[in-house]
């Protein structure tokens, strides 16, 4: 109970006043747009670029922790994919939108408020590795479906490197790393720019988010297929990870603890835009959004609880 009043209930009320503000549309229909718009341009890159640009080298290099995230990611990918081909039949489209809708969590806009509230300031920067690790996810996702339907001339390998590359997240923590490896200190009056922006990410993130959702419909979303997906996504990603964490990479408990709350986030917005951008799935990434976003706040309460918040 301590754990849901201190933490779970403040993250996810802000959802709520979003998903409220969305549905009584007390905003105008670009709101969404707009504020989405500014935490992924503007508000997110600044708290990333800042918090990386500070960090010791060997924290922002922690290769335990991130094989532990991505090795989570990777072998959910896998199960989900393995799952698509033997029950289902699905082609690689819909079989790699059925996987990022599996792994693909939404550690950008819930992830590193979450994070921070629960374990502390000192949880921002594995909770931005994280992050950046899943956007990489996107950039492979879109990369197999223009292979699949070849719509793009640049080739998979183009694809990925065009993604990845004009991805905000990822350039502003590219410049925070060649910040820290030059050994430079950020002047005062940057410093206090970044940390001014970067501090409206949380909760302009979590409020957007509500806003996201309540705008969606479970459209063409068989139900079966949704549960499985969410089950996926809040129950088996985390699972796994968090084996990888105790068995192989041996982390310490609070690194432990990071990775397991970043695999137990529900799915990321970014599987919808993808769906709808190539009219593939659509309406199960929808659902899965929807449906992992409204049971994640008992699981990662229990999460949290699991693993001594």
């Amino acid at each position: 109970m301590a754990v849901l009043f201190s933490v779970t209930l403040p993250v996810f009320g802000l959802i709520l006043c979003g998903f409220g503000a969305g549905r009584l549309r007390l905003l105008g229909n670009s709101a969404t747009d707009g504020l989405n718009g500014f935490v992924y341009y503007f508000a997110l890159p600044a708290l990333l670029a800042h918090s990386v640009a500070k960090a010791p080298l060997a924290d922002i290099f922690d290769w335990g922790y991130l094989g532990a995230v991505s090795g989570g990611l990777a072998l959910t990918v896998a199960i989900t994919v393995v799952l698509s081909k033997a029950v289902y039949g699905d082609g690689l489209s819909v079989a790699t939108l059925r996987a990022t809708s599996a792994a693909f969590a939404n550690t950008g806009y819930v992830g590193i408020p979450l994070a921070i509230t629960a374990f502390g300031p000192a949880a921002a920067l594995p909770a931005i590795l994280a992050t950046v690790v899943n956007s990489m996810v996107i950039g492979l996702a879109a990369a197999m479906i223009e292979l699949d339907q070849r719509e793009s001339g640049v080739g998979p390998l183009g694809s990925i490197v065009r993604t990845l590359g004009t991805n905000p997240l990822i350039i502003s923590v590219a410049l925070g790393c060649a910040v820290a490896l030059s050994g430079l200190a950020v002047p005062s009056a940057i410093a206090t720019f970044l940390d001014l922006l970067g501090a409206a990410a949380g909760p302009c993130a979590l409020f957007a988010l509500g806003l996201f959702v309540s705008q969606q419909r479970a459209k063409e979303g068989r139900f079966a297929d949704t549960l499985v997906l969410t089950t996926l996504k809040l129950f088996v990603h985390p699972a796994v990870t968090w084996l990888l964490t105790i068995a192989v990479f041996r982390l310490d408990p609070a690194t432990t603890a990071v990775a397991v709350t970043m695999a137990a986030l529900p799915t990321g917005a970014l599987a919808f835009v993808l769906a709808q951008r190539y009219q593939v799935f659509v309406g199960r990434a929808s659902s899965t959004i929807l449906l992992s976003t409204a049971l994640s706040m008992v699981s990662v309460t229990v999460v949290l609880t699991l693993l001594g918040a």
